[in-house]
């Protein structure tokens, strides 16, 4: 293997690309993931998944792989486990983490020119609708806001700023804080707008950021009515916006709060393509109370958001 040159913390130059280089991008790429994932509180965003497979075939696989042979060899390989073009992409993935931030021209656009290689290095590959919507929480990094991680998409994050403009909820309850994030970035956004807006955000594990018009609470879905007691949101002042991003009990979660909620309120299940039973149950039986909104759920295309048909406006 000839030598790999580390000219600073955010740039690296490959001088040739073979199995024993790709072993070493492996192994640095897996050990920056799990302490990147380790960062996020161990919740992954959407592209974490793929890139948890991808990390799995090849450690499944590790001691079969031909690390002394060239990339073509390696691919054809691992091809008895993966389709090519996936391996390809992850293949690129930890080549494009490993050049480090700031890369020269000619390797974006001539990587194949740069690198001795006859693999194709395509650092510039434009997955479909699916893959685009899968890397919209971030490649690698996830997004964040003010030094703290976001968990939405790049497309929700537009949809959610229109939407709360035009609602101004004096009341915002999210079920399922992550690592606060979100909290903070509704806060910084009712504030910026003018509107006097408290934020409730409760999880099984609470953050214990300290935020200016936001409170964390700790406590279990299962017993949704013991931390969000109904005495104390009937005090909370509307419109609300209620966010429900706990994947636990999601019918029990919703129903806890639909007896509370008044005509303008909005409701947002997100990752609810998994959550659709629950929630046509819940409608049901709430005599279809809420509409979708699909000037929302479609704004970048047909349901291009991570609420799937389940962004609604209680209408009575």
């Amino acid at each position: 293997m000839e030598t790999i040159e580390i000219t600073s913390n955010t740039q690296r130059v490959i001088e040739k690309l073979d199995g024993a280089t790709l072993r070493l991008i492996y192994e640095e790429f897996s050990n920056a993931w799990a302490e990147k994932l380790q960062e996020q509180g161990n919740v992954p965003t959407f592209y974490d998944h793929i890139i948890k497979d991808g990390l799995t075939l090849f450690s499944m696989n590790i001691s079969s792989i031909p690390w002394e042979q060239d990339i073509q060899s390696i691919i054809s390989i691992m091809e008895k486990f993966a389709p090519r073009e996936g391996i390809e992409a992850f293949v690129s993935q930890m080549i494009n983490w490993y050049y480090g931030r700031y890369v020269s021209y000619d390797i974006r656009v001539k990587p194949n020119e740069m690198i001795k290689t006859k693999f194709n290095v395509d650092f510039l590959k434009k997955p479909g609708r699916d893959g685009m919507f899968t890397m919209s929480q971030g490649r690698f990094d996830c997004l964040k806001w003010k030094d703290e991680i976001l968990f939405k998409t790049v497309y929700d994050l537009a949809m959610y700023q229109m939407l709360m403009w035009e609602l101004k909820p004096k009341t915002i309850i999210e079920i399922g804080s992550g690592t606060g994030g979100s909290a903070v970035w509704m806060a910084d956004l009712m504030e910026s707008y003018g509107v006097q807006s408290k934020i409730i955000s409760f999880d099984i594990i609470a953050p214990k950021i300290k935020y200016n018009n936001v409170t964390f609470l700790q406590g279990d879905c299962n017993e949704i009515e013991k931390v969000m007691k109904t005495k104390i949101l009937e005090k909370m002042p509307h419109p609300w916006l209620l966010v429900e991003d706990a994947h636990v009990n999601v019918y029990g979660v919703l129903q806890h709060f639909h007896s509370l909620m008044q005509e303008g309120d909005y409701l947002i299940v997100e990752d609810s393509e998994s959550k659709q039973d629950e929630i046509e149950r819940f409608l049901k039986d709430t005599d279809e109370s809420y509409l979708v909104d699909a000037q929302y759920c479609d704004f970048f295309g047909h349901n291009v958001t991570c609420s799937f048909d389940s962004i609604f406006r209680k209408m009575k």
